[in-house]
């Protein structure tokens, strides 16, 4: 699994993110990126098999309501998702 940081708030490096996603992979949106939560492609299918998170304290600080099919992460959690996959890519 890769596990693709979204960090960003530019819906076009979102876009290219999502494109590198494969089957298994994990998206976490985090700092700036977790405004995308609500924008339109993030509510598209992801690849097979691949989960969407998103920091939940850098939604709340936002004040980012986490919609109900991305899942939201502590920072240990965010830590255990690092520690499962194999490449981290993070998109700025």
């Amino acid at each position: 699994m890769t596990l693709h940081l979204l960090l960003s708030s530019d819906p076009a490096t979102a876009q290219r993110a999502i494109q590198w996603l494969a089957s298994g992979d994990a998206l976490l949106l985090a700092s700036d990126g977790v405004y995308l939560a609500t924008h339109a492609m993030m509510g598209s299918p992801l690849p097979a098999n691949c989960q969407c998170f998103i920091r939940q304290q850098d939604a709340a600080t936002r004040g980012i309501s986490v919609p109900e099919h991305i899942h939201a992460v502590d920072d240990a959690r965010w830590v255990d998702l690092t520690l499962q996959s194999h490449n981290t890519l993070s998109w700025i």
